[in-house]
C-alpha cells in the first residue's frame, strides 16, 4: 500500500517508512521507487528499532535520504520532517531551474547552427550575385530586343509596315522560341538557386523526416558549384541503392556544404585539387565520405579537429564552429561524423547514418 501510494503520479513525495512491514519492507520500497522513478525526487525516512551502523549505512545506502532510530523525540522526527521539505522544495527550484537553463542551451545552440549557416551564405553571397547575373543578363537583353522590336511588330499587325518593319517582324517571328527559351531558362536558373538559398537560410523547429542522402549531396553541390566552379574538380560515386535516413534535409545540407567548403579552402594552394564524395549502403548503415588531395591534417591539431572555436584556416577565413556544428547535427540524427584514414594524401572525413527500415524493407 505504501509503495502504490507514493508511486501514484500524483501521490506524496515525502514518507516515514517502517523497516519492518508486511510484504515489502522500507528497504525494498526505497529501492524499488528509485529504481522505477529514477527521473522523481522522493524524500524517505526510514524508522527503525535498529541502531546498529551498519544498518543506518546499509538503509542510506539502499535509497533512504535519513534514519531515524526508534525510540524516538517527536520533537527531532518533525524537525526530520522539516529538512525533508525543505529539501524537496530545493530540489524542485533546481530541477525548474534546469529544465530553464535546459530550453535556454537548446534556443542557443539553434541560433549557432543558424549563425553557421548564414556565415557559409555570407562567403558564397559574391558567388551567388554573379551567378544570378548571368541568367539576368540573358533576360536584359532579350526584353530590350523586345522592346526595340515591338513597334514594328504593331505595324504590321495594323497593316501600316515598312518593308523594314515587315523584315525585323518576320526576324522576331524566327528568333522568338529561341528568346523564350533562354528566358524561361533563365528564370528557372534564378527561381532554383533563390528557392535552395531560402530553403538553406530557414529557422524554425527541426522537420525530421525521410531524406534520400545522394539528393541532399546534389543540393550541397550545387550550392557550393557557384564558388567553387572551375577551381575544384569534383568527384561523386553515390549509392545505386536508396540511401534514405530520417534527418532534417537543410541541416543535413549544411553539413555537406561544410565539408566541401572545408576541402576547397584546404586545397588552395595544391597543385591538383579533387574532392571525392561517395555513398555507400552497407546493411542498415549509410557510409558517407568526403576526401580531398590537400595537405591533410597535421598530427598536432587531430585531438582538437573538433572542439568549438578552433580552425586550422588563417585569420579571419574561419570561425571554427563548422566541424563541431557538423558532428553535432549528425549525432543528432544518431549517427557520427569521424576523421578516417585516407585513400592516399589530404584529409578524409566519414558520415555514418542509420539507413530508415522502410528504406530497408
Amino acid at each position: 500500500d505504501a509503495y502504490e501510494s507514493l508511486a501514484s503520479a500524483k501521490g506524496p513525495r515525502l514518507a516515514l517508512l517502517d523497516w519492518m512491514m508486511p510484504g515489502m519492507d522500507g528497504i525494498q520500497t526505497c529501492k524499488r521507487l528509485h529504481n522505477e522513478f529514477p527521473m522523481r525526487n522522493y524524500y524517505l525516512i526510514l524508522v527503525s528499532a535498529r541502531t546498529d551502523d551498519k544498518d543506518q549505512v546499509w538503509a542510506l545506502g539502499s535509497g533512504a535520504d535519513d534514519f531515524i532510530s526508534k525510540p524516538f523525540s517527536p520533537s527531532v522526527l518533525q524537525a526530520r520532517i522539516d529538512v525533508g521539505f525543505r529539501t524537496l522544495q530545493m530540489q524542485e527550484t533546481i530541477s525548474e531551474y534546469a529544465t530553464k537553463m535546459q530550453q535556454l542551451a537548446d534556443s542557443r545552440a539553434a541560433q549557432l547552427v543558424h549563425a553557421d549557416r548564414m556565415s557559409t551564405l555570407g562567403l558564397l553571397s559574391a558567388s551567388v550575385a554573379h551567378e544570378i547575373n548571368n541568367p539576368a543578363s540573358f533576360l536584359t537583353v532579350n526584353v530590350q530586343t523586345l522592346m526595340d522590336l515591338w513597334p514594328s511588330v504593331t505595324a504590321s499587325l495594323a497593316g501600316s509596315a515598312t518593308l523594314v518593319e515587315k523584315s525585323r517582324t518576320t526576324a522576331l517571328l524566327q528568333e522568338m522560341p529561341k528568346i523564350l527559351e533562354e528566358m524561361s531558362d533563365g528564370l528557372s536558373r534564378i527561381r532554383q538557386i533563390t528557392s535552395e538559398l531560402r530553403a538553406f537560410s530557414r529557422t524554425g523547429q527541426n522537420l525530421v523526416e525521410l531524406v534520400n542522402v545522394n539528393d541532399s549531396i546534389k543540393k550541397a553541390l550545387r550550392m557550393c558549384s557557384i564558388r567553387l566552379k572551375g577551381l575544384v574538380e569534383i568527384e561523386t560515386l553515390l549509392s545505386e541503392v536508396a540511401p534514405e535516413a530520417f534527418a532534417d534535409s537543410t541541416k543535413l545540407e549544411q553539413v555537406f556544404v561544410n565539408l566541401i567548403m572545408n576541402a576547397a579552402d584546404a586545397m588552395e594552394e595544391s597543385p591538383k585539387k579533387v574532392i571525392s564524395i561517395s555513398v555507400v549502403v552497407s546493411g542498415a548503415v549509410i557510409e558517407i565520405t568526403f576526401q580531398d588531395t590537400g595537405p591533410g591534417i597535421p598530427l598536432d591539431k587531430l585531438e582538437s579537429l573538433f572542439v568549438p572555436f578552433f580552425t586550422t584556416k588563417p585569420s579571419g577565413k574561419g570561425t571554427g564552429l563548422g566541424l563541431y556544428i557538423s558532428r553535432g547535427i549528425v549525432e543528432e540524427f544518431k549517427g557520427s561524423l569521424k576523421l578516417s584514414q585516407p585513400n592516399g594524401s589530404g584529409a578524409c572525413f566519414k558520415i555514418k547514418l542509420p539507413r530508415s527500415q522502410k528504406a530497408a524493407s
